[in-house]
C-alpha cells in the first residue's frame, strides 16, 4: 500500500496556487524523489536514511500490489493561523512493472480547476525505501522517500527543500481499505503548514489490477 503515500505526497502542491495547463506530463522515472509546495526538491538534498531491516522482493510486491485499485480520499489542509480547508479526490493506481513499480493518477482541485497528475512509485533495495515521483501540468515535479515499518503498518517520509523547508509525513494502513495519512512542512524548525486525509478504497475496484 506504500503507492498511495507518494501519492498523497504529491498531494502537497494543492497549496501551490498554480495555473493549469492542459494535459499532465509524465514524470521522468528515476530512484531519487521529492514534493514541494510549488517549488521542486533537489533528489540530491535528500539525507540518505537507510532502513536497516530492508524489504525483500515478494515483501515489496506485496505492498505495492495491496495499493492497486481506485481510493477516495478524504482530508484538510491545515494553514498555520488560518482556517482548516477541506478537500476530496479520487485516485487510481495500477502497475508500471508488476512487482516492482505502480504507476498513480489524480487531479486535486487548485483555483477551482482539476489539475492532472501522474506518479509513480518503486522500491530502492540498496538504501531501502519506497522512491515518488510526481508531475501535475506546469507544476515541478516532486520528490520523496518512505520507509516501512512492518511492525506498525506506517510509512514515515522525509523530504527537504532547496529552501530550506522540510517535511515529515506518516502514512497508516489501518485495514485493507482504510489509510491515514498525515503531512507537516517546518521552515527554521517551525510549522507553516500541515495536512491530513482519509483513504477509503472504492469497492468497485477493490480488485482492479490485481490480476
Amino acid at each position: 500500500m506504500k503507492t498511495l503515500i507518494p501519492i498523497v505526497l504529491g498531494l502537497l502542491v494543492l497549496g501551490c496556487g498554480k495555473n493549469k495547463p492542459p494535459n499532465a506530463e509524465e514524470p521522468t522515472p528515476t530512484t531519487n524523489t521529492n514534493k514541494g509546495n510549488g517549488t521542486a526538491a533537489d533528489p540530491a538534498a535528500l539525507p540518505p536514511n537507510p532502513q536497516a531491516n530492508k524489504l525483500s522482493a515478494e515483501e515489496v510486491a506485496s505492498l505495492l500490489a495491496d495499493g492497486i485499485g481506485r481510493w477516495k480520499i478524504t482530508g484538510k489542509s491545515i494553514p498555520v493561523g488560518g482556517d482548516p480547508e477541506p478537500f476530496e479526490d479520487t485516485m487510481e493506481i495500477r502497475w508500471k512493472v508488476k512487482g516492482k513499480s505502480t504507476v498513480a493518477t489524480f487531479s486535486p482541485l487548485i483555483n477551482g480547476e482539476r489539475v492532472p497528475f501522474v506518479g509513480y512509485t518503486e522500491y530502492d533495495p540498496q538504501e531501502g525505501v519506497f522512491i515518488w515521483r510526481s508531475k501535475g501540468a506546469g507544476l515541478p515535479e516532486t520528490v520523496s522517500r518512505e520507509q516501512y515499518d512492518p511492525a506498525t503498518k506506517i510509512y514515515r517520509g522525509k523530504s527537504t527543500y532547496p529552501d530550506g523547508a522540510k517535511e515529515t509525513t506518516t502514512f497508516e494502513m489501518v485495514s485493507k481499505n482504510k489509510r491515514l495519512w498525515t503531512s507537516q512542512v517546518e521552515v527554521d524548525g517551525k510549522v507553516v503548514f500541515s495536512r491530513e486525509a482519509v483513504f477509503t478504497r472504492l469497492a468497485d475496484a477493490e480488485d482492479r489490477g490485481k490480476k
